[in-house]
C-alpha cells in the first residue's frame, strides 16, 4: 500500500505570486522524459543542476546540495509531455518521505547542437508538511 499522502495540485503561472521554497528543504532534483524518448536520459543525466538552474534561476541562485535523478515516465496524451500525475509514485519508489511536495516545469530540451528536441519535466522535491504536486512556469519559485 502506498505511503505517499494524496497531493493537492497547484498551478503557478507567470504573474502569479511565486512559491517560496527553502533551498535546504530540497531533497531531490530531476529530469523526466517520456518512455518513448528514454534514449535521451543519457544526454541529461549530468545536466540536472544546469537545467534546474535555467528553469528556476531565482531559487537555484545559491548552491543546493541534492540528489539528481533522471527517469522516464508515461506520456500525457494531450500534450506529449511526461505525465506529472505519475511523479508521486516515482518519488515514493526512490524512497522519499510522504511529506514531500513536487515541483515540475514543462520544458523542451535539445541535443545534437539543437538539431534534436524532446519534451521533458524539470523539477525538484522538497520536504513539506502539506504535500503538493505543483505545476510551475519557469522562474516562479523563489527562496
Amino acid at each position: 500500500m502506498s505511503s505517499i499522502k494524496k497531493h493537492s495540485v497547484v498551478t503557478i503561472n507567470q504573474g502569479d505570486p511565486p512559491i517560496r521554497v527553502n533551498p535546504n528543504s530540497i531533497v531531490l532534483s530531476f529530469i523526466a522524459v517520456t518512455n518513448d524518448e528514454s534514449e535521451y536520459l543519457a544526454c541529461v543525466k549530468d545536466k540536472v543542476e544546469e537545467y534546474s538552474r535555467a528553469c528556476q534561476p531565482r531559487l537555484w541562485k545559491v548552491p543546493i546540495m541534492t540528489r539528481d535523478f533522471v527517469f522516464s515516465i508515461e506520456k500525457e496524451i494531450d500534450t506529449g509531455y511526461p505525465n506529472p500525475a505519475g511523479l508521486p509514485s516515482i518519488m515514493e519508489e526512490v524512497g522519499l518521505s510522504p511529506n514531500t511536495s513536487i515541483v515540475s516545469t514543462f520544458a523542451t530540451l535539445a541535443t545534437d547542437g539543437g538539431r534534436t528536441h524532446f519534451k521533458a519535466l524539470i523539477g525538484f522535491a522538497f520536504s513539506d508538511s502539506n504535500p503538493r504536486l505543483i505545476y510551475a512556469d519557469a522562474n516562479t519559485c523563489i527562496q
